[in-house]
Formats: C-alpha cells, structure tokens, sequence
C-alpha cells in the first residue's frame, strides 16, 4: 500500500463550509473514482489547516 498526506490551509472562517462540501461532495467522488480516504481530521491547534491520508494500492 501506498499513503499520501494531503494538507490544505483554508481561508479564514471558511472551515466549516469546507468539512460540509468533503462530506457531502468530495468523499463520494472519490469513492466513484476509486479513492480511499484511510483518515480526516482538522488542526487541533487552532491552525486553519485540513488534512487528510489516502491510500493507493500501488503507484
């Protein structure tokens, strides 16, 4: 298996629209195309930051 960490800073005040469109658009396209979301989560530290690890079979 193969992981990739994605990291996205977001804007100011926009965290919560942004969780919403994951959960509601983008988790989903990734399942049509075959993508494996393995963990989501935000910055515990107050940083506007959203990540997430997906994982590949192969390269």
């Amino acid at each position: 298996m193969l992981y990739e960490l994605r990291i996205y800073t977001i804007y100011e005040g926009r965290m919560d629209a942004i969780q919403d469109r994951f959960k509601e658009h983008t988790f989903r396209i990734f399942t049509r195309l075959g993508m494996k979301v393995v963990n989501f989560w935000i910055d515990a530290s107050n940083q506007n930051k959203l990540y997430y690890v997906m994982e590949f079979k192969d390269m």
